[in-house]
Order: C-alpha cells, then structure tokens, then sequence
C-alpha cells in the first residue's frame, strides 16, 4: 500500500512543478521508482549552508563548478589559462575545493616553449594562476564521455579515471560551469578523443535536471559558434541559463598577444592584440595537434581572410547576430572594462580569450553580492563586442532560462566577491621576476 501512495506523492510533485513553469510533462523522467525522497524535498539536514550564503534563495544548501579546457599544445596556452584562472576567481569568492572540479590537458605550464616554466599567466603582469589548481582529470582522460559523466554525477563511469571526483550536486545546488576552447557548429573540442556535440551536452543537463541533479545551473562558454551548441536546443524552463562567447555562426576572439605573430614560411608581420580564436567545421581537423610554428601561420592566413570578409560585407559594424536569442542593445551606461596590453613576445601565443578575461575580470573587481548576472553580461557583451564595433570582437548570448539572470552573479562565482579588495595594479612578483631577466638577458646581448 505504501508504493501506491508514494508514486502519488512523486505525480503531485511533478504536476506541481509544472504549474511552476520549471519542468513540462513530456520532461518527466520516464520512470519515477529511483526518485528517492531525499531528491525530491529538502529534509532538515539539506538545510545545512556548506560554503556561503546564497545571495538570492536561502535555502540553497551549497555551490557546484566544473572548469574545462578543451584543448592541448603551446598555441592554445589561452584555454587551460582561462581555466587556471576561473579556478582562482571561485575560490577566491568562497568555494570549497572539493566542490570544484577541473579538467585540463596541463601541459602548458611545463611546455618546452614557455618562457616561465612552470608558471601560467591569464593576462600580462598577472598573477601565476597555475598555482595551487588540483587538476582532477588531465592528459588522455580530458574526453567528451569523461566531460558528460563528471557533469551527470556519475561516479561509476569515472572509475580509475584522475580524481573519480564528479558534481555530486542535488535539489538544493547551484551549478557553475565554465568551457573554453575552440569550436563549430554543433560541436566545441576535447583535447583527447571525438568532439562533444550540442546534443549530447542538452542530453546530460536534461539527465541532470530529471535526477533533481540541480536547482539552477549557469553556464559560460568560450568557443567560436558556441551559440549553436544551445540555439534551439536548450528549453527555457529547464533552470539553466547560458552565455556564450559569440553566436551560432561567428567565431569568438583570444586577446592579451603579443604584438606581433609571425608566419611560418614568408615570415610576414601580422600586428594584432586580438587574434582570430580559429576554429574548424570538420572533426578530422584540430588545431591544438599542430606544432606552434605552423599553428601561428593558420592564425595569420585565417585572420586576413577574416578581417578581408568583414570589410567586404560588414564595413563598418561586423557581422550582425540573427539569433532568436536575446542579445541586448547598446547601453552608454554600462561601464567600459578595462582592456589590457601585450603580451611579451617571448611567449609567442595568446594569454586568454576576450570573452572569459571579461567576466573573471569583471568578478575580481565588482561586487557581485550586487551585481546581477544581467548587469554582468552587459559589462562582457560591451568588452567582448569592443564597443559594439565587432572589430575582431563577437556577440555575446543568452540562451535557456533567461530569468536567471535576474539573480546576483555572486551565488555562481562566489559571494566573497564584494569589491572591498581589488587586484593590485603593480604586476605579480613573479612577472616582475621575469621581467627583470629578461632585461638583463638584452642587455648581455647589447654587450
């Protein structure tokens, strides 16, 4: 008699759920007998706070990321950096070690190009954002599968695989995720193994959602058409909300170069502080296999082409965004980020991508026990489109439920995150370090 009424008690929940435009019928799970009661109402010890105080629902109980970098090899140094660094800005703004998981190929800090073994900078006279990042999957076991379960929170299908650490969220979690790397339509890299494709990655969240795996999950991706991965794709009453570095068809941008990129064979001179963030429409192509020298050549060749098709079609604004998507307008009141120099020629590759420089940028400065992820978006939307001129700059989205935005960026990237203790603008001691021998090294050579 008792599993009768229980079965009640699970569709009297679920029609609940519907009046409250989160879930829809044709979403339910397709069988409710492994719905435990845990997962669908909070008991009193759920109500335990195990990080820091949700700025917007009291009764969310702890906080979830999962970083990743998609990618490997010296010419794309960016994307693990923008990971290293994410993982800084979140523990930094009160998140637990162990409620962050992060996947990166580590191979950059001691790659045989980096001027500064075993050291990674996001942005030129930074801090080292390499130190002290626990990677929990590197190298071969950096996959698309790997990416999904550690997502879902499926243990068992990371067994003997890195830390086996997965996002063991539940119904009174938050989630924060964070990808950067190179992408296409539909798909966004792994630095080992096939692609991970747009439906896969909705397949998991819907996973997720059904299991009561999260309360709200937002997510930030940095990949050139990375709006494809949700355009159409992702529901907006599925808790999850999404910005991406640019729209379905346009590619996204790294920044912090050096000044000057040169090519393999003629060796022409193509100055940039913001190179083409390359990417490739065929799964047999991946351009974090190619050697640096040759990685910067595609760069040259593929930033003309882009710049020389701007100027054809769009003289003056760029590409514009078609999305169905809400992409905004200009606002004169949103505040100018401030964009950062070059990077030092000896590195020879980019520091970080414009999109997520932005926001970790945008965290360690403002406060976001104020600050909306709408105000924060504008701010990105504004530094990543350089000023609504879309000159080696792209549209930042939104996708998927856009009422979320509405809630402070501080209960994602960290409450302790007030504004009281900005960075300081003198450059890391390490930077200076390195500085300093590199003068000394020019000056043994004028010698």
């Amino acid at each position: 008699m008792a599993r009768p009424s229980f079965c009640l008690l699970i569709l009297c929940s679920a029609f609940c759920s519907v009046l409250a435009g989160r879930i829809s019928p044709e979403q339910w799970p397709e069988d409710v007998s492994h719905v435990t009661v845990a997962s669908t109402a909070a008991g009193p010890a759920d109500d335990r706070i195990v990080d820091f105080k949700d700025g917007d629902d009291p009764t969310i109980r702890s906080h979830w990321a999962l970083l990743v970098a998609g990618s490997a090899g010296w010419g794309n140094y960016r994307h693990q950096a923008d990971v290293f660094h994410a993982y800084q800005v979140l523990r930094a703004g009160g998140y637990r070690e162990d409620h962050i998981v992060v996947m990166a190929y580590d191979d950059i800090a001691n790659y045989p190009d980096n001027p500064m073994p075993g050291k990674v900078f996001n942005r030129p006279g930074g801090p080292n954002v390499y130190s002290g990042v626990p990677i929990d999957y590197k190298g071969t076991d950096v996959t698309a599968d790997t990416f999904l379960a550690v997502l879902e929170g499926d243990s068992t299908a990371v067994t003997n695989k890195g830390s086996g650490r997965v996002i063991d969220s539940g119904p009174n979690d938050k989630v924060f995720l964070f990808y950067s790397d190179h992408g296409a339509a539909g798909v966004v890299g792994m630095p080992s193994g096939p692609f991970l494709y747009a439906d896969q990655l909705v397949k998991t969240l819907r996973k997720k959602f059904h299991k009561r795996g999260f309360r709200e999950m937002v997510m930030y991706i940095e990949a050139c058409e990375s709006g494809s991965m949700f355009e159409g794709l992702l529901v907006d009453n599925m808790a999850a909300y999404v910005t991406t570095a640019a729209n379905s068809y346009e590619s996204s941008w790294a920044t912090y170069c050096p000044e000057f990129f040169y090519g393999p064979a003629a060796d022409a001179i193509v100055p940039s502080n913001s190179l083409h963030s390359s990417s490739s429409s065929s799964p047999s192509t991946h351009l974090h296999d190619l050697e640096p020298a040759t990685f910067r050549g595609w760069l040259k060749i593929l930033q003309s082409i882009w710049q020389w098709l701007q100027q054809l079609i769009h003289p003056s604004s760029g590409a514009r965004s078609h999305s169905r998507s809400r992409s905004g307008s200009k606002d004169p009141a949103v505040p100018e980020s401030a964009v950062g120099g070059y990077s030092p020629p000896q590195f020879t590759t980019c520091l970080g991508d414009l999109y997520s420089v932005s926001w970790m940028e945008d965290a360690e400065v403002a406060d976001l026990t104020a600050e909306t992820l709408l105000q924060q978006y504008k701010k990105i939307k504004m530094r990543t489109s350089q000023n609504f001129t879309y000159e080696q700059g792209s549209h930042v989205m939104q996708y998927g439920a856009l009422d979320i935005d509405q809630e402070f960026a501080g209960d994602y990237e960290g409450m302790a995150h007030n504004g009281s203790i900005p960075p300081s603008p003198i450059p890391s001691a390490e930077w200076l370090e390195f500085s300093a021998q590199q003068q000394q090294q020019q000056q043994q050579q004028q010698q």
